[in-house]
């Protein structure tokens, strides 16, 4: 039996041994593995329908190992013909834009080639005599549309954290320009030669960018986008809050930074130049701090005949709403996104839908009601306040797929008054984001620009959504929580040297003054 035995491992022996290179092979393959590299791409101008080859490594044994992708899309399958670990050879689809060109692994991205789409150059400066430090010299895509990233490539931006900036601007239809700046922490990316960013609602086919830093500004570029939002009457308002500060112990500066502009609504927000300055710990301040908005108003002029509307654009991601409230009735919701035909199959649609429903099925309860606690009472009474009226349009919107974010901020009413305020932003593709007053659209008249998706007025001041921004003003501050009201926002003060503060009192802000700029 034991020879038997023997003379059975003598002849299985080679068999196994092939087994276990095998997985040795396997293990060596997974763990070789590296981020794609891209080398060449040919030709890197193409028409619809040409071939485009890729050559490189890393790309992966099959199409199943890895992701193609132009200016942030991904192609049909169907168009790729060919896909080797060195080599992709794909047809340009009908709808591919000019962009940059990546592949990706379970190991990372490669870095990305220029690809342009004869029927769709991106716009590109003419060339200078002397070559400038500071320039854009390509826009992609050629038109983009609100919500889109676009990117600008040039030299000389600088740094993210060395007082650069861009400034978009553009005519409105009452003559006037409008400008909005933004910070490099509002971008996706910024570096020397590259800056992304997602396009904000309302700039038309006229808005231009330029880039300022200590070195200067750019020559203007033209971006030539395609929105189905106008931005139309500006207002400016001048805002005086009262506050009560005391400190617990050391010195130094406390800085209040505005709220951002988000989302092409709140165009410019600028606080009062000096900070506030504590030299004793005993020390308690009565102030005023001040600070100018500029807001714009909207309105819904729909798409141009001929633009392409992406609709697999990549969605900012926002925080979770607060849907405490109506957690305790998910049925009554779900029947109400049912009736509402909320099933309709784009943003637009279904965001007008909600609009209508909820002028039909609700009335205001007066602004500064308190809020309320019984979800199934208020569905009931058909009475909502501001608070209540955002919230359940919010989460019957995602239910029905929208995204939406919650804003806070201050309202300006018929008496002249400022009352702290909330509504909603609904994503719809191809217009980014737009702010929608759920409460002001309950008893709205039919046709009304309170009862319509886009538009709105520039009687709210946004003060903030959840998005934060770590922007700093002085190299050595520090940021300091529970400053602000009416935000969840943490980011939005700072101080120096040795400064702790105490307690932080705000009251009712002023409207010093409300004009048109």
């Amino acid at each position: 039996m034991k020879a038997w035995d023997r003379s059975t491992l003598r002849r299985q022996w080679p068999l196994a041994a092939l087994v276990f290179l095998a997985i040795v092979f396997s293990m060596m393959m997974l763990f070789s593995r590296k981020a794609p590299v891209i080398s060449d791409i040919h030709p890197s101008i193409a028409a619809p329908g040409d071939t485009v080859t890729l050559i490189g490594d890393y790309f992966g044994r099959t199409a199943r190992e890895g992701q193609l992708t132009i200016s942030g899309l991904t192609p049909p399958p169907s168009v790729i013909t060919e896909w080797s670990d060195q080599r992709i050879v794909f047809q340009v689809p009908s709808d591919a834009p000019s962009g940059l060109v990546t592949v990706s692994n379970s190991q990372g991205i490669s870095s990305s080639v220029l690809f342009t789409n004869s029927f769709s150059v991106p716009t590109v400066l003419k060339s200078r005599p002397e070559t400038p430090e500071l320039e854009i010299t390509y826009v992609l895509p050629s038109s983009p549309v609100p919500g889109q990233l676009v990117t600008l490539g040039g030299r000389g931006f600088g740094r993210a954290d060395n007082g650069s900036w861009l400034t978009l601007t553009a005519p409105m239809p009452s003559g006037e320009t409008i400008s909005q700046d933004i910070s490099p922490y509002q971008t996706i990316s910024w570096s020397d030669q590259s800056i992304q960013f997602y396009l904000p609602s309302g700039w038309g086919d006229k808005t231009v960018s330029t880039v300022h830093n200590a070195k200067g500004f750019s020559t203007p570029l033209a971006l030539n986008p395609s929105t189905p939002v106008v931005l139309e009457s500006l207002r400016t308002y001048h805002l005086n809050f009262p506050l009560e500060i005391t400190v617990n112990a050391g010195s130094g500066n406390l800085t209040i930074l505005p709220p951002l502009p988000q989302g092409g609504l709140n165009l410019s927000a600028k606080p009062q130049a000096d900070p506030l300055q504590f030299t004793s710990v005993s020390q308690s301040l009565s102030t005023h701090w001040r600070l100018t908005m500029t807001v714009a108003s909207r309105r819904w002029q729909g798409w141009k005949a001929g633009v392409e509307i992406p609709l697999d654009l990549p969605i900012p991601p926002g925080p979770a709403l607060p849907e405490n409230l109506w957690t305790s009735v998910p049925g009554s919701l779900k029947t109400l996104s049912q009736n509402w035909g909320l099933d309709a199959p784009d943003d637009f649609l279904r965001t007008k839908h909600l609009l209508t429903a909820l002028r039909a099925g609700f009335h205001r309860a007066a602004m500064g009601t308190p809020n309320r606690t019984n979800a199934a009472s208020l569905l009931s009474s058909r009475m909502l306040n501001p608070w209540e009226a955002a919230t359940l349009s919010a989460v019957v919107g995602k239910q029905a797929g929208l995204v939406v974010r919650l804003v806070r901020g201050f309202y300006l009413g018929e008496s002249g008054n400022l009352t702290a305020h909330v509504w909603v932003r609904v994503w719809i593709s191809g217009a980014s984001w737009i702010d929608i007053d759920p409460w002001l659209v309950l008893d709205s008249a039919e046709g009304s620009v309170d009862a319509e998706v886009g538009g709105f007025d520039n009687r709210h001041l946004p003060w903030a959504t959840d998005k934060v921004y770590p922007v700093r003003l002085a190299p050595s501050s520090r940021p300091v929580s529970g400053v602000l009201p009416f935000t969840t926002q943490t980011l939005l003060a700072e101080v120096t040297d040795s400064l702790e503060l105490g307690s932080v009192s705000w009251g009712t802000p002023v409207l010093e003054a409300s004009a048109a700029p």
